[in-house]
């Protein structure tokens, strides 16, 4: 009987070389990149190819234990400190914003994959670079999606990542899941970070609880948008509350943004929109326009009818801090303390999502 035997001392990464595996070159267009950097210094020349071909070589035995995160601490080919392996891990999964951006709101399938070759030509990310982050992404949601924990908890403990990382997962998994719709023409201005901010203003406000993994949306939250609708569709009800609003506004020394939410035709657009993000919870369709209703109803109007998002900002908290006091009852008897709640949701969802959508090249 024959055995074959393997020692390796401790492992030494090269940040160049990890860079460029991570990007997704091959071991000659590494080789390529590096000895440009040296100035194509040809004493050089034989030192680099060795370096790359060897680090390349343990990048990709390594490679197996990264995909399951927890095997590396046991695994006996190459001794590596905590600090290393948790160094090799985060950079592992970190996430390409050009990449990811284009995988929002899609099912992780076979033909998704394949379209990854046009992802590399709109992103100039490397076809192997694409394929990492897709399978990244897709390992984890189907980990996820077997898990009775809630997602962060879940992704920290079977992938060894960060708080802030398994955050950003479980918000990309979460878009992808409901299949919110990234791709209209409209949207082209915002980033992946965009989305995924605002994704995870969606997750916060709208799953019915965090401690499940796949969070279900709360279906209270549509129930009570209907019901407030209703109460708001009532010429009085809507003028006392905008009457409210308008004098607190003067109160806090805010007589800009007072005048503007004191146009009726704008604080009607305001608020009927608002009911539509709520209601669209139970609509499918609807559900997947998300991002779409956000900024075609709720930022292009505040932009047409001169808004700031310092405006945005201080109407909505203004509009909070009414709705936390008890006096509001007597303010709209019919609006129940669960629809107060639902309110104060859907107002910190538009204020956040707004003031982070107002750019300079904004929505219009």
């Amino acid at each position: 009987m024959e055995f074959s035997t393997f020692c390796a001392n401790a492992l030494v990464i090269d940040n160049n070389a990890w860079h460029s595996f991570l990007t997704g070159l091959t071991v000659q267009q590494a080789i390529e990149r590096l000895r440009k950097a040296t100035g194509n210094d040809h004493a050089k020349a034989a030192q680099i190819i060795a370096v790359v071909t060897t680090q390349y070589r343990n990048f990709e035995m390594l490679e197996a234990f990264l995909q399951h995160p927890k095997t590396i601490s046991t695994q006996l080919i190459f001794p590596i400190n905590a600090r290393t392996r948790s160094k090799l891990i985060q950079s592992y999964y970190k996430m390409e914003p050009r990449v990811v951006r284009e995988l929002l709101g899609k099912k992780l399938t076979h033909r998704v994959r394949k379209e990854l070759d046009e992802i590399s030509t709109l992103t100039g990310i490397p076809i192997l670079g694409c394929r990492r982050m897709f399978d990244n992404l897709k390992r984890i949601t189907k980990r996820v999606e077997d898990s009775t924990d809630d997602m962060v908890t879940t992704i920290m403990s079977n992938f060894m990542l960060s708080k802030d990382l398994a955050a950003q997962y479980s918000h990309v998994i979460f878009i992808n899941r409901y299949r919110l719709d990234t791709t209209k023409r409209k949207l082209a201005f915002m980033t992946f970070s965009d989305f995924e901010y605002i994704g995870s203003l969606f997750y916060e406000y709208f799953v019915a609880s965090p401690e499940t993994a796949l969070e279900e949306l709360d279906p209270a939250i549509a129930e009570d948008s209907r019901h407030l609708k209703t109460l708001f569709n009532h010429k009085d009800n809507l003028e006392k509350f905008r009457q409210v609003i308008t004098d607190r506004l003067t109160n806090l020394n805010q007589p800009a943004t007072a005048e503007k939410a004191a146009n009726m035709t704008t604080f009607k657009i305001i608020f009927r929109n608002m009911w539509s993000i709520g209601t669209s919870l139970t609509n499918n369709k609807e559900m997947r326009d998300l991002y779409f209703i956000l900024v075609d109803r709720i930022v292009d109007p505040f932009l047409t009818y001169g808004w700031t998002y310092q405006d945005v900002d201080i109407f909505f908290s203004a509009i909070i801090g009414i709705l936390q006091e008890e006096k509001t009852n007597s303010l709209c008897p019919s609006m129940s303390s669960r629809n107060r709640k639902t309110f104060i949701k859907l107002c910190s969802i538009i204020k956040f999502a707004s003031t982070r959508l107002f750019k300079p090249n904004g929505a219009t």
